[in-house]
Order: C-alpha cells, then sequence, then structure tokens
C-alpha cells in the first residue's frame, strides 16, 4: 500500500507570503516583529495607531486599509498600493512615497513634512489640513485633490498635475510650482487674501508677501490657460 504524505501546516509567515488573503492583526504584528511587510496583502488591513515608522512595505497592497493614527516616520512605501486607505492624524515624516498610488485616500490632518511623494498618483487625495513643509511631489498626478488648510511651505511641486485641485486657505510660502499644471484649480481662497494677511497682523504675525506673489502668478497662468 503506498504511503501518503501529508504536508506540514503552514506557519502564518509562510501563508502571509502566498499574498492570497488579507492579514489578520496578529499576522500583521508577527510580521513586524521580522520587517517583512514588503510585498504584503494588506488590503483592508486594520492597522490604525500602529507603530510602522522604518517599516518597509514597498509594493504593499495597503488599499482601503485603516492607518489612522498610525506612526509611518521614515517608512518604505515605494510603489505601495495606498488608494482609498485612511491615514487620517497619521504620521509620514520622512518616508518615501516614490509612485505609490494614494487615489482617493483619506491623509487629512496628517504629518507629511519631508515626505517624498515624487512620482506618486494623488488623484481626489484628501490633504485637508495636512502639514506637508518641505514635502517633494513633483512629477505627481493630484488632479481634484483637496489641500485645503495644509501647510505647503517650502513644498515642491514642480511638473505636477494640480488641474481641478483645491488649495483654499493654504500656507503656500516657498512653494515651488514650476511647469505645474492648474488649469482649473480652486482659486476662491484668493479673493480672501486680503482678510488673512489682516488676521495675521492682528494676531502680530508678519504677513508673507511671497504667498500673496504667488496668488498673483496663479492667477496670471489661469487667465493665459
Amino acid at each position: 500500500m503506498a504511503s501518503t504524505y501529508t504536508a506540514s501546516p503552514a506557519t502564518p509567515i509562510d501563508q502571509a507570503w502566498t499574498h492570497q488573503q488579507p492579514l489578520s492583526e496578529a499576522v500583521i504584528l508577527e510580521l513586524l516583529e521580522n520587517r517583512r511587510l514588503a510585498g504584503m496583502n494588506l488590503h483592508n488591513a486594520q492597522m490604525s495607531g500602529m507603530d510602522l515608522s522604518k517599516v518597509d512595505l514597498s509594493g504593499a497592497d495597503l488599499s482601503g486599509a485603516d492607518l489612522t493614527g498610525a506612526n509611518l516616520t521614515g517608512a518604505n512605501l515605494r510603489n505601495a498600493d495606498l488608494s482609498h486607505a485612511r491615514l487620517v492624524q497619521a504620521n509620514l515624516s520622512e518616508a518615501c512615497l516614490n509612485g505609490a498610488s494614494l487615489c482617493e485616500a483619506n491623509l487629512a490632518h496628517s504629518q507629511c513634512s519631508n515626505t517624498n511623494f515624487l512620482g506618486a498618483m494623488l488623484y481626489r487625495c484628501d490633504f485637508t489640513g495636512a502639514n506637508l513643509r518641505w514635502a517633494v511631489m513633483t512629477h505627481t498626478y493630484a488632479v481634484e485633490a483637496i489641500f485645503d488648510g495644509s501647510n505647503l511651505r517650502h513644498g515642491d511641486l514642480r511638473w505636477s498635475n494640480l488641474s481641478r485641485a483645491s488649495l483654499e486657505l493654504c500656507d503656500l510660502e516657498d512653494i515651488r510650482l514650476d511647469k505645474a499644471k492648474i488649469r482649473g484649480i480652486a482659486m476662491a481662497q484668493f479673493g480672501q487674501e486680503r482678510a488673512m494677511t489682516a488676521q495675521a497682523s492682528e494676531e502680530g504675525i508678519a504677513p508673507s508677501l511671497k504667498t500673496a506673489e504667488i496668488v498673483q502668478q496663479l492667477q496670471a497662468s489661469l487667465i493665459a490657460a
């Protein structure tokens, strides 16, 4: 009688590497101990509040994942899929998101200072109230993205597509917009420029002439277009 071979059961980490099923929180925590999240299927994963600082998540499927309040400082998210992900109040400072997809992701009130979004897909991404100081967003596709109330000081958006994006009440001081596409960009906030400057003066804050200059440049570009 021929003997029957029975394969040994796969470990949670082995199952994770098959990329077949979304991972449970227990498996995610086990993978975190080994820093083995690159390329993983984390679709709709519940990862809110997790410490993912400096973790390699490159190429991971994080679409629909809940990363609310997560610490992603210095994380590698190159080419990751974060479409429809929730990153409200997450810390992405100094993280690398080169080539990542953040279509319709929610990054409201997130920390993205010195974050690299080079070539990222930011279609309808929500950056409301986010800190984007010194963020690199060159060559991004940010059509219909929302930047209302965000801090874009020193941000680099050269060669980006900001068509129909909304930048109401943003801090635009020293922003770089060379070669950016801005057709249809929301301009309602610029009518309030004088009121904003007056309020800043009352609060003892020196008004930014550079912001006003940027407003004029944007308006001139729209007229020319």
